[in-house]
């Protein structure tokens, strides 16, 4: 591979890699990890979504576990706030109950309302750096409100994913990916990356049997970035999204380390691919 011409950048790449691989361990940690009860309430003072989210799974509550993935992937973890601005969306504030599953998907335009009269309880309130586009504006046609009436939407096409599981257990779970992942461009705010990191956190966390099929380069930034540096040692070269996802699966015969593993630490490795950085996100 003509991008790894020295030492450095070899080590440096193999180290963005090993970190790739501690996220994802640590995603296998909450998806296994003992919980009580209590964690899938949002008045618990480190409420975390996505550890709600695996003891909904386990409750046999697969429609909630996936709104709380869904939650998690949309608001992000700020880098100062945490998950508060999922926790205070999620616990509804003064409304008198929260903005589950159930409620949400019963009359998600009622959503819209409340985003509206609870702009000072949200004010100051930040997403994550992977969504610092995304908004709270109640009247914006891309904001949060539709955001969620999207997303109801597409889950109640599927039938909701009780019986999209039913329909597709035996399906190879790559396949199953990619079908999602097609599907949920009906989505508003979850173009590429928003599909990718929503869908791979669901497996991750082993609430829907799927795995991704390929780096899904079409549409990135700094993956095809990376990629482009990694096989033709140019970031800017002109080789298509397409071929080098094809080069990608190829590698991946040999490290064995998985679709999401190659996106990410090649994201991060071009960023300074001769000198190693940790990222945490």
């Amino acid at each position: 591979m003509r991008g790894l011409d020295t030492p450095l950048r070899i080590n440096t790449l193999a180290a963005q890699i090993v970190d790739s691989l501690r996220r994802i361990e640590y995603c296998y940690i909450l998806r296994d990890k003992s919980y009580n009860r209590n964690i899938i309430y949002p008045a618990q003072p480190y409420f975390d979504p996505l550890k709600a989210a695996v003891m909904q799974n386990r409750l046999g509550n697969i429609d909630e576990a996936c709104w709380l993935v869904f939650l998690a992937t949309h608001f992000g973890k700020h880098a100062k706030n945490g998950w508060s601005l999922a926790k205070k969306v999620y616990s509804g504030g003064n409304a008198g109950h929260l903005w589950d599953w159930q409620t949400i998907s019963a009359n998600p335009e009622v959503f819209h309302d409340w985003l509206l009269n609870n702009q000072a309880y949200l004010s100051g309130e930040k997403f994550s750096n992977h969504r610092k586009y995304e908004s709270l504006n109640p009247n914006s046609n891309r904001g949060t409100a539709e955001v969620f009436r999207t997303y109801v939407d597409w889950v109640q096409s599927l039938g909701g994913w009780q019986a999209f599981l039913a329909r597709n257990h035996n399906k190879n779970p790559r396949e199953l990916f990619r079908y999602l992942y097609q599907d949920m461009r009906k989505v508003m705010g979850f173009g590429r990356l928003g599909r990718f990191d929503y869908l791979t956190m669901l497996g991750k966390l082993g609430i829907i049997p799927i795995e991704p099929d390929s780096a899904y380069l079409q549409g990135a930034t700094g993956p095809l970035k990376g990629a482009r540096l990694l096989f033709d040692n140019n970031r800017d070269s002109s080789r298509s999204a397409k071929d080098l996802d094809s080069d990608l699966l190829e590698l991946d015969k040999y490290l064995n380390v998985g679709m999401q593993v190659s996106e990410d630490s090649l994201c991060n490795w071009q960023k300074n691919s001769d000198y190693y950085q940790r990222f945490s996100g």
